[in-house]
């Protein structure tokens, strides 16, 4: 058995956070997150019905980081709300549901999801705040028509195209680039777009 395995599934039961940098670990833990290249991780447990049901984490696999107050509260209040809805729900999947919803609404980090056409169906909180658009006015919108400097449009016919770039494909990567907001104005940001396939459908 793994001393450290053991020990954390305790702390999960009595609700403690684990959090710190994959290279302070040791044993089956720390090989496992070197295989996923995990730097820093953050986790807090799940409680549904008086009973642990899981655990919520966020890793960052880029660099090491220290997490903040806020980042720890947030994830908290997330949890919370998960093991709300699997108490409330009918169902599994409108439980799946309603986490999707509130991880999308508590999340600190800018969430923007369009379909294959490029047209933009889910705009978080925080992108309305970084971007200065309402999500009532921006869904439906193409990406390429919207948060995507002019100056970068030329030769892309939608925004789903110019994600999938030209030979260096923005899909799948970590980068940096820039973005405009609603009043025209470009500044950095870092990017991480990932690829879903729901049903038939391919969303970015």
């Amino acid at each position: 058995s793994d001393p450290l395995l053991e020990r954390l599934q305790e702390d999960e039961r009595q609700g403690k956070v684990f959090a710190g940098h994959t290279r302070d670990l040791d044993g089956f833990l720390r090989a496992d997150f070197e295989k996923q290249n995990i730097k820093s991780f953050l986790s807090v447990s799940v409680f549904a019905h008086g009973h642990l049901w899981g655990t919520l984490a966020v890793n960052d696999c880029v660099a090491e980081r220290e997490w903040t107050d806020e980042e720890e509260a947030t994830l908290h209040i997330i949890a919370l709300a998960i093991g709300d809805a699997i108490e409330h729900s009918p169902s599994d999947a409108h439980a799946s549901e309603v986490i999707r919803r509130t991880m999308l609404q508590a999340s600190l980090d800018a969430i923007v999801v369009i379909d294959e056409t490029g047209s933009i169906i889910e705009f978080n909180p925080a992108a309305e705040k970084m971007f200065g658009f309402p999500r009532s006015d921006i869904l439906g919108k193409d990406l390429l028509d919207t948060i995507v400097p002019i100056y970068y449009r030329k030769g892309y016919a939608s925004g789903a195209e110019y994600m999938s770039g030209r030979g260096a494909p923005m899909v799948g990567q970590r980068l940096e680039t820039v973005t405009q907001n609603a009043a025209g104005e470009v500044f950095p940001i870092e990017l991480t777009a990932t690829e879903m396939r729901v049903a038939d459908r391919r969303l970015i």
